[in-house]
């Protein structure tokens, strides 16, 4: 029987293994914290889908968004940072006056 939970997940050049909580995008080791991981690997099991600063908060943090908007919003930058995210690779994808999502 295949653990699809903790199987690693492949998105174009960007690998994400839960068992050992790395990344690595075009065969780069990419560091990032235990909620940037988090976050990334919430985002990655629901590839595509536009996600809520509430919804990413409320599946990572397993508590209510009440004060801590700003947690996704930094944890967001420092991963589109760290992904190298621009115009042109635009893995992390900003839907204005909705939310996130991680494209392919």
């Amino acid at each position: 029987m295949v653990d699809t939970k903790n199987s690693p997940l492949y998105i174009n050049q960007l690998i994400i293994d839960p068992r050992s909580r790395k990344v690595q995008l075009n065969g780069e080791d990419i560091n990032l914290t235990a909620k940037e991981f988090d976050v990334l690997f919430f985002m990655a099991q629901h590839l595509g889908w536009a996600m809520t600063k509430e919804q990413i908060y409320n599946a990572v943090w397993k508590e209510e968004l009440l004060y801590s908007e700003h947690s996704i919003t930094d944890t967001i930058y420092r991963l589109s940072k760290k992904l190298k995210c621009d115009v042109s690779s635009n893995i992390l994808k900003t839907d204005w006056g909705y939310g996130y999502r991680l494209i392919s």
